[in-house]
């Protein structure tokens, strides 16, 4: 979770997206099993196309990468009405 302190410390220097159960549920646009979830953390390739749809969406989008997901976040979890991803 480097990325996610590196957020919270020097929010307008984080470039690295914030990889946890919100950001793969939002891009995958349905809630993930714990199986599913522990296949995704434990596969780099995956997590590396996902930081980089995130970044590539951030900049797209014009906004700094720690904006971008924020608003994600809060997107999905009005859309599915759910703390978990």
């Amino acid at each position: 979770m480097r990325a996610f302190y590196q957020a919270i410390l020097e929010p307008d220097g984080a470039s690295a997206p914030v990889l946890d159960r919100h950001a793969f549920a939002a891009r995958e646009g349905r809630k993930l099993t714990d199986r599913e979830l522990k296949g995704m953390f434990a596969s780099r390739l995956y997590k590396e196309r996902v930081s980089e749809d995130y970044v590539r969406a951030a900049a797209d989008a014009g906004v700094a990468i720690h904006v971008f997901q924020a608003t994600v976040w809060v997107v999905w979890r009005r859309i599915t009405g759910s703390k978990r991803g």
